[in-house]
């Protein structure tokens, strides 16, 4: 988190910060870590696919879709 206070734009170091905070069992802020990083780097696909397989294990699909449908048109002809 520190890191990210001094290098908000790190994008990986968000997704890599999503992760822990999906180990440590806290989805809602690796939720919010993803959607960051979403917003802030909307080609990073990793950012993306974290996002997706994190609703689908807590079998939010409609949301889950949601992000697929974003990503779809963002890399289409990718």
């Amino acid at each position: 988190q520190k890191w990210l206070q001094a290098a908000p734009a790190d994008v990986a170091s968000r997704v890599r910060l999503a992760r822990l905070y999906e180990m440590g069992r806290d989805s809602g802020r690796a939720v919010q870590e993803y959607q960051d990083a979403i917003e802030r780097a909307p080609d990073h696909w990793p950012a993306y696919a974290g996002l997706v397989e994190l609703l689908l294990a807590h079998r939010t699909s409609a949301p889950a879709v949601a992000v697929l449908e974003a990503a779809a048109s963002r890399f289409a002809g990718n």
